[in-house]
């Protein structure tokens, strides 16, 4: 599980900006997922209304502002790779 201390330095690393696009507060917590087993994703629908399952997705770190609740993304399999290779 990836945490707000391995983002920073990943932000830090990227020169990544930490401020909130919409209230420009730079105060995030992570959102929670339902359980251990359970990761966030971002998940395709069809246009044409037809289902697909499972349905392709992409992992994400998901972080809300703690001000305005405004949700961020990040793809979450680089960052961990990234982190794998960049941490100390």
């Amino acid at each position: 599980m990836v945490k707000l201390s391995d983002l920073a330095l990943f932000y830090k690393a990227k020169n990544i900006q930490s401020g909130c696009p919409t209230c420009g507060k730079s105060s995030w917590v992570l959102a929670d997922a339902p359980d251990e087993q359970t990761a966030w994703s971002l998940a395709s629908v069809r246009e044409d209304g037809n289902a697909v399952f499972p349905s392709p997705s992409v992992p994400v770190i998901a972080m809300v502002c703690d001000h305005c609740y405004t949700l961020r993304t990040h793809a979450s399999l680089p960052i961990r790779e990234w982190l794998k290779a960049n941490k100390a």
